[in-house]
């Protein structure tokens, strides 16, 4: 419980702009689930550090935690944690130049979430999309947008709604 209350409040303070004290909560959360060595708890706090490190350093930031991410929740079965992973993963390896290696991690995670149903589908859209506009294929990127707000509206699951109109 501490170890997400953490993780929350690290998002807290990342909202209004906190960076310093948003780090060090993250921080904070990722060391003591390191040492609690539960793989769900390790598997969330790490998604929300991969994320929030996508936000304020950019790909190379969240790939760190996304290549740690995709351990315990590959190791562990914890299906809707791997997908996320991976989908990170691939888009920060396009974005980072690793473009073949990056969409097909990138794909097999969105795959992996579609499996599990539309909620969070928007967000692996949203990522496959700005993979594909750094891949100079613009269209192929609002085809996924396309489809992003048509689950968003289906779902009204708004959560990511802001980042896929940025």
């Amino acid at each position: 419980t501490h170890v997400m209350l953490l993780t929350y409040l690290a998002w807290t303070l990342l909202c209004p702009g906190c960076l310093d004290q948003a780090r060090a909560k993250r921080e904070a959360a990722l060391a003591e689930a390191r040492l609690l060595s539960r793989a769900f708890t390790l598997a969330h706090t790490l998604s929300r550090v991969a994320v929030a490190e996508a936000i304020v350093v950019g790909p190379s930031g969240a790939l760190v935690h996304a290549d740690e991410w995709v351990s315990p929740t590959e190791r562990q079965s914890i299906g809707f944690y791997l997908a996320e992973a991976m989908i990170v993963q691939g888009w920060c390896l396009t974005m980072l130049g690793q473009q073949e290696k990056g969409m097909t991690q990138l794909t097999r995670g969105l795959a992996a979430y579609r499996a599990q149903g539309p909620l969070h589908l928007p967000m692996g859209l949203t990522l496959l999309a700005d993979a594909y506009r750094k891949l100079q294929q613009p269209q192929n990127g609002l085809e996924q947008l396309e489809e992003a707000i048509r689950v968003t509206d289906g779902t009204q699951g708004r959560y990511y709604e802001a980042e896929m109109h940025r």
